[in-house]
C-alpha cells in the first residue's frame, strides 16, 4: 500500500510525539553517551511515556492552523490558554504568566510585552519545540514558514 500525504502528516505527529515521550524521561539531565540512552532511562517528572508540553502545545498550534492560516496568534494564545486550564504539569514559568494575563482578557501581544518586561529572564516553553505542525503546513513556503514560526513564538 502506498503512503499518501495524509499516511505521511500523521506519521509527523505520532512521531514527534513519540520522540517527546521516549525523551521526557533525558530531558534536564546530563548527557547520555548514546548506548546508555534506553539502559539508563529512569522515570522523569512525567510518568513513563507520557509526552510533554511540547507535543500539547503542537497540537493546539496544530489545531490553530487547521482554522486560521495565516496563522492567527489571539486564536492560538486562547487554545494556549485553554491547555493551560488543563492545569499541565509543566508549564515555564513566563509562559505561565503571559497566559494568565491573556486568560485576564490582556491581548496577547500586551501580555508577552509586561511579561517580558517585569521579568526578562523567566523560564518559557520552548518554542521550537512545537514547529512541527508549521513544517508540514509550509512545506513548500519557506517565507511563510519563517513569518508563521515567528508569530507562534512570540505568543510565549
Amino acid at each position: 500500500m502506498a503512503n499518501t500525504n495524509i499516511d505521511r502528516l500523521r506519521a509527523i505527529a505520532v512521531g514527534a510525539a513519540v520522540g517527546d515521550a521516549l525523551g521526557m524521561a533525558l530531558e534536564f539531565g546530563p548527557r547520555q553517551p548514546p548506548d546508555n540512552l534506553v539502559r539508563d532511562m529512569q522515570p522523569g517528572r512525567l510518568p513513563t511515556g507520557r509526552f510533554t508540553d511540547d507535543t500539547e502545545m503542537a497540537l493546539a498550534l496544530a489545531e490553530s492552523l487547521l482554522t486560521q492560516s495565516p496563522l492567527d496568534p489571539a486564536d492560538l494564545a486562547a487554545r494556549f490558554v485553554d491547555w493551560l486550564s488543563h492545569d499541565p504539569p509543566d508549564v515555564g514559568v513566563h509562559t505561565r504568566r503571559v497566559l494568565a494575563g491573556i486568560d485576564e482578557e490582556t491581548p496577547w501581544d500586551i501580555s508577552v510585552e509586561r511579561v517580558q518586561a517585569q521579568h526578562p529572564d523567566s523560564a518559557g516553553n520552548g518554542s521550537l519545540m512545537r514547529t512541527w505542525p508549521l513544517a508540514i503546513r509550509y512545506a513548500n513556503d519557506l517565507d511563510n514558514l519563517l513569518i508563521d514560526s515567528w508569530r507562534q513564538s512570540r505568543v510565549t
